[in-house]
């Protein structure tokens, strides 16, 4: 959704490291304004070597350099990776650091690093958050996500570019808590989306 809203208001999209990286989107033709908010529940917004999925990227791309450079057609099984810890607090998250390179893998059909830094994969290497919105955004996320870190860094760089930022962090809930299935748990979240959503209407009346 990030990556979304950059291209919308750039009509392009460019990584910090551009130069060494894979080629910028083309421009588009801009013809509709940012939104008037935007709701990001539990993002995963790094994928990089310095993310909490770090070290289990860099044994899957040690070990998918190795298979090629071997001329070996294998895909890389990635359960049989070298185990990466959980960050401290996420033990009861269900998602783990193993989905990491299972998004390479997967969803980016990534060669390398360098493709995990590109901001349609890791949005927080976007070079600006500002006039992403028109008002404001509400990130929220579970205090014992493995993605918590990761967020909270995001936070404070979207805080420090100076985006009009709501943040919720609920105790205790793991990764898109307000989406399970649980009516205790979606109550947490919508006492929290619901006046946010309002206030978006309000605005754009």
């Amino acid at each position: 959704m990030l990556a979304a809203l950059a291209y919308l208001r750039d009509g392009t999209l460019h990584s910090p490291s551009s130069s060494s990286a894979a080629p910028a989107t083309q421009p588009s033709q801009k013809t509709v304004p940012p939104p008037a908010g935007a709701l990001l529940i539990s993002p995963g917004v790094d994928f990089t070597s310095s993310s909490v999925f770090g070290r289990s990227l860099r044994n899957y791309f040690s070990v998918l350099q190795s298979s090629q450079q071997q001329s070996q057609q294998q895909s890389v099984q990635v359960s049989q990776l070298p185990a990466a810890p959980q960050p401290p607090g996420s033990e009861w998250d269900y998602v783990t650091v193993a989905e990491g390179p299972a998004v390479a893998e997967l969803y980016v059909r990534a060669q390398s690093e360098n493709d995990m830094s590109q901001p349609l994969v890791s949005p927080a290497r976007l070079q600006s958050f500002q006039g992403l919105v028109q008002h404001k955004v509400l990130l929220l996320w579970g205090a014992i996500e493995v993605l918590a870190p990761d967020i909270a860094a995001f936070a404070g760089r979207m805080r420090g570019d100076g985006v009009d930022l709501q943040v919720h962090v609920e105790a205790n809930e793991p990764h898109v808590y307000p989406l399970l299935p649980f009516d205790g748990v979606r109550q947490k979240g919508a006492k929290v989306i619901v006046p946010f959503l309002a206030s978006c209407t309000l605005n754009t009346a």
